[in-house]
């Protein structure tokens, strides 16, 4: 048996979209992979897909609201010994609106406690056993604010401070812990949003997409396949020397330089 297929992942909202394809990728890479989603349904049709895709991968899957306590406590009993974790959430919904106090805690509890909840839980484990690979989902939002999604940013960075102090602590003991900032990516959450967007434009979505795509060096939205890779790389041996970092993957998106 090789490392890879003697260590254990847990990745986080991975019945579809990017977490979806972190899986994949992880599966396909030896690793034993828990699920996780909140639809029990959705959650089977994932592990079913990626069977058909990989037959002999190592499955295993657990249905948690990630913003409740005693479903994420019960994920964690679930997932045993974890080796690699990536930590993916969904974020709040697009608001151009004035924010309350409720808002901003809502969010707070949604993005922010999760993510930091189970991180601390997990990375214990992984600093005794003197190995350990978290990578964590974010936002290009992190480097550039975006106005509809100020929520999310806000949290986002903080996670991001997060990461780092955690990265800090856990070196000493093998243990890598870096985050991923996606762009725009195509996923069904921002099929949707091209879809509103489009609609709210008076334009077709086809059109719509070639704006936003023209303002992207690649010339393209990506793919979770894409966010997958880099994410197999960091969960990787040869990652080994990388950690606290933020890695854009945005096609080139944004233009400054730290």
């Amino acid at each position: 048996m090789s490392k890879s297929e003697s260590r254990r992942a847990l990745v986080l909202a991975s019945s579809a979209g990017i977490g979806y394809a972190c899986a994949t990728a992880l599966a396909s890479e030896g690793l034993s992979v828990c699920l996780n989603g909140r639809d029990a349904d959705r959650l089977e049709d994932a592990e079913r897909k990626l069977l058909g895709r990989h037959p002999h991968a190592q499955l295993s899957s657990c249905v948690a609201d990630l913003n409740l306590d005693a479903d994420r406590q019960h994920l964690l009993s679930q997932a045993g010994d974890i080796d690699v974790l990536v930590l993916n959430m969904g974020g709040p919904a697009a608001t151009t609106e004035a924010l309350s106090l409720d808002d901003w805690q809502s969010a707070f509890e949604t993005v922010f406690l999760p993510m930091a909840d189970i991180l601390d839980q997990v990375l214990p484990g992984m600093m005794r056993r003197g190995w350990g690979r978290v990578v964590m989902i974010s936002s290009v939002a992190v480097k550039q604010p975006i106005p509809n999604l100020l929520v999310s940013g806000v949290f986002r960075t903080g996670l991001a401070n997060l990461v780092s102090a955690r990265a800090a602590q856990a070196a000493p003991s093998g243990v890598t812990i870096n985050s991923i900032l996606p762009g725009r990516i195509l996923t069904a959450r921002q099929s949707n949003a091209l879809e509103r967007d489009a609609r709210r434009a008076g334009v077709s979505r086809e059109a719509y997409e070639r704006t936003v795509s023209a303002a992207i060096p690649m010339g393209r939205l990506g793919l979770p396949e894409e966010i997958a890779h880099v994410c197999a790389f960091l969960c990787s041996e040869g990652a080994s020397y990388l950690t606290g970092q933020h890695l854009l993957v945005d096609g080139g998106a944004y233009k400054g330089m730290f």
